[in-house]
């Protein structure tokens, strides 16, 4: 599971050395966040098998940035598209 197709976007290290990342993934047009183990292994424990999609209003979605709050909780942000480009903002409970 380690050879995720994904684009480039941002990245953050959590204090037990998990990797999160805020990514559009190729062919589905929505916000991708994913959380990797200390292993490079997708952490199962996250979302649905480690990653979490966001469909803002069913056009193209791209999560561009991803910052972690003190409490644990993942940010993410980047485009969210609907009848205009727009900005769309996420706060997932790890």
């Amino acid at each position: 599971m380690r050879q995720q197709k994904l684009a480039a976007g941002d990245r953050e290290i959590d204090l037990l050395l998990r990797f999160v990342a805020a990514k559009m993934r190729r062919n589905v047009p929505n916000f991708v966040v994913v959380r990797y183990d200390r292993n490079g292994d997708l952490d199962t424990s996250f979302a649905i098998g480690g990653k979490l999609q966001v469909d803002f209003a069913g056009l193209e979605d791209r999560a561009e940035n991803v910052a972690l709050q003190s409490d644990g909780k993942i940010v993410a942000g980047g485009l969210a598209t609907a009848r205009a480009a727009a900005y769309g903002l996420i706060r997932a409970t790890p």
